[in-house]
């Protein structure tokens, strides 16, 4: 299976642990706001191997628009975006490239699953869904 990178060549250490089941690799540079949505749906799996500063993690929530999975790792708000797919083996151990591999070799292996329901989730967070579910809990007083 080929691999694209749209990162920095500092994610290869990443690919290289994983290269057994990795075809070939190439590097795409960056990706333009315009072709996002298509290499995103065009993914097998998204892999976001975050090691900080990563606040809300909008990256998810666009991957997961696209139907797309995706492999992360426990930064910030990623956790709680990625929902019950964190708890589905989604998430990695930690932020190292041997925890990130192991995912992704999963992933390739064909142990990684979703329910097709990604985008759905992804909706979950429109800026039309998140008002009403805050002015539930405010009018409940569930805070």
């Amino acid at each position: 299976m080929p691999c694209f990178l749209a990162s920095s060549l500092s994610s290869l250490s990443v690919v290289s642990l994983a290269s057994n089941s990795i075809s070939s690799i190439f590097l795409l540079g960056k990706i333009s706001e315009h072709e996002l949505p298509l290499t995103y749906a065009a993914a097998d799996c998204f892999v976001l191997p975050t090691r900080a500063l990563e606040c809300f993690g909008l990256i998810v929530l666009e991957a997961f628009a696209c139907n797309t999975p995706v492999i992360a790792t426990p930064v910030g708000a990623i956790p709680e975006l990625m929902g019950k797919y964190a708890n589905q083996g989604w998430l990695c151990a930690d932020i190292s490239a041997p925890a990130i591999a192991e995912r992704m070799k999963a992933f390739l292996k064909g142990e990684l699953n979703t329910d097709g329901n990604l985008r759905n989730h992804a909706l979950s967070y429109s800026y039309t869904a998140v008002p009403a579910r805050l002015e539930t809990i405010i009018l409940n007083n569930r805070f």
